[in-house]
């Protein structure tokens, strides 16, 4: 893990990441800048491996360093004791190798190693991840590319049965499905349900993110889509798509192979944080 000093004017903060691009993610909320401001961000990256980064709203800069370690002395060994170890060494016969003692088994090869499940990383982790791929989301052409993006990253780091992205409609009276995928994703994309209504219409309208292990016994569930679709909802994770103070609309996440816990939910509320700044910037 290198060392990084990322300074904004006058603050510079010191953190540790793998990357450039993960020391700006861990060093914004410290220098007081919204997580979510990282989609916006204009970067460039020096051959120096420092880069800068300008924030079109704000016009701040920043300036991302990697910090070098100093190489430790080299060891110096006396000439004298060099000689006197070289002067006992004698060289020895290399053995004899024949095809009777070389070992010629070959059946049992190295197992590979298995791939690390998104929920068997750190939280740490998977953040950095989220830094190291939210510029896939900025760099959307269209409101339904920047969603299906921010989505399929969601689901790579928090493992669910489905998915959707609803974004509030230009008369403000619904939510829009405008991405989504799971076993009938085809059937609601482009669909819409009251903005005041669902587990979907809450988060958004009040800004919160949220973990409901049962929906079908929450009032709140709006069933009307699980009867249309054909596909049941049995949990949802839902985080709204705010940014500077504003809802564009929502995130879920369905049925996870286990439980949806705390980590899961701050992970998709960074990634629905990217996509917020996106949506801010191109309908804002």
């Amino acid at each position: 893990m290198a060392t990084w000093n990322v300074s904004m004017g006058g603050p510079t903060v010191t953190v540790e990441a793998p990357n450039w691009l993960g020391a700006l993610g861990a060093a914004l909320p410290r220098l007081g800048v919204p997580t979510g401001a990282l989609a916006r961000l204009v970067c460039s990256l020096g051959a120096d491996g420092a880069a800068q980064a300008v924030d079109p709203q704000t016009g701040a800069r920043i300036s991302v360093t990697p910090v070098v370690q100093a190489a430790p002395p080299p060891l110096v060994m006396p000439m004298s004791a060099l000689a006197s170890m070289y002067a006992t060494v004698e060289p020895s016969p290399a053995p004899e190798v024949t095809l009777d003692s070389l070992d010629l088994d070959f059946a049992e090869e190295a197992t590979p190693s298995a791939p690390v499940a998104p929920r068997a990383r750190p939280l740490e982790d998977r953040m950095f991840m989220v830094f190291d791929r939210c510029a896939e989301i900025a760099a959307a052409s269209s409101v339904a590319e920047a969603c299906q993006t921010a989505l399929t990253l969601a689901s790579d780091l928090v493992p669910a049965d489905a998915g959707a992205v609803l974004v509030r409609t230009r008369g403000g009276d619904a939510l829009k499905f405008t991405a989504a995928f799971g076993p009938r994703a085809n059937r609601i994309v482009e669909t819409t349900i009251p903005i005041d209504q669902g587990i979907a219409g809450f988060s958004h309208n009040f800004g919160m993110g949220l973990v409901i292990e049962d929906a079908h016994r929450d009032a709140r569930h709006y069933a009307r889509v699980d009867r249309s679709s054909g596909y049941r909802t049995r949990s949802i994770l839902a985080v709204p798509l705010k940014g500077d103070g504003m809802s564009w609309g929502c995130m879920e996440l369905l049925n996870p192979p286990e439980n949806f816990d705390a980590e899961d939910l701050e992970v998709t509320q960074l990634v629905a944080g990217s996509l917020a700044a996106w949506l801010q910037q191109a309908l804002g």
